[in-house]
């Protein structure tokens, strides 16, 4: 299988408004299997990007939503309460 890989932003319908995504796939015609990489608390980054780039390489058609896009930010992981203690 080749390492050739197509990649594009897009955008779909959620619930709450757009959600913006990160789409990688092989460079061939031809069905493949699918993920759906969930990014952590940091959003859709390079680092998520580079994951379903890799899936991709492998022969997976992936797909990264930006699950904070459409303006839901998960506050209560944000406080200053929280943060505090997981550093302690």
């Amino acid at each position: 299988m080749s390492n050739r890989i197509k990649t594009e932003s897009l955008s779909y319908t959620g619930r709450a408004g757009p959600i913006q995504a990160y789409m990688s796939r092989p460079d061939v015609n031809e069905s493949r299997p699918a993920v759906i990489v969930i990014h952590e608390i940091w959003g859709l980054n390079n680092h998520i990007r580079d994951v379903a780039d890799r899936f991709a390489k492998q022969g997976y058609v992936a797909l990264a939503p930006h699950l904070f896009s459409s303006g839901y930010v998960p506050q209560e992981m944000l406080s200053e309460e929280n943060i505090r203690a997981t550093m302690q």
